[in-house]
């Protein structure tokens, strides 16, 4: 019986001093905003399945221009390297992305000054940061964030 209590009291004393670990406002380097959500909060946001809504930077603007005649994307550049400083929601589905990570990224509307169905969206270029939504999509050449809106 008095061995019990020696190995309780250990326990006891070291669930004491190692304590439960409390919430912190700074994560992977990032540090939150005031009524900011936990990442792994932001998730219950209404988005389609799949979906993110983020804030980035861009990067690295490519050259690579699509082959398809008539595609806005064989004149305009629609591919960068892009840095996400915020996710802000995740639809259903979405996981292990963190603030911080960097992207290989194509826009659905180009990068350059454009309007499409009376929307009109803003040229991009090398250190300009954006708001955008868009969907994780797995090719060949690995995974690519594709951005279908911006502003």
């Amino acid at each position: 019986m008095h061995k019990f209590f020696s190995i309780l009291g250990v326990f006891v004393v070291a669930s004491i001093v190692g304590g439960c670990p409390s919430p912190k406002s700074v994560r992977d380097g990032f540090e939150r905003k005031p009524g900011e959500l936990p990442l792994h909060e932001r998730h219950k946001r209404l988005l389609p399945p799949g979906a993110i809504k983020f804030d980035a930077k861009i990067i690295t603007v490519f050259t690579d221009r699509s082959a398809i005649p008539g595609d806005p994307c064989a004149t305009n550049p629609c591919l960068a390297r892009i840095q996400v400083t915020m996710f802000h929601a995740f639809g259903y589905g979405v996981k292990g992305l963190q603030d911080g990570d960097f992207f290989r990224t194509q826009f659905k509307m180009t990068m350059s000054d454009t309007t499409i169905d009376g929307k009109r969206y803003r040229g991009l270029s090398e250190g300009d940061s954006f708001t955008g939504t868009g969907y994780m999509m797995a090719t060949q050449d690995g995974d690519v964030l594709e951005v279908h809106d911006y502003e």
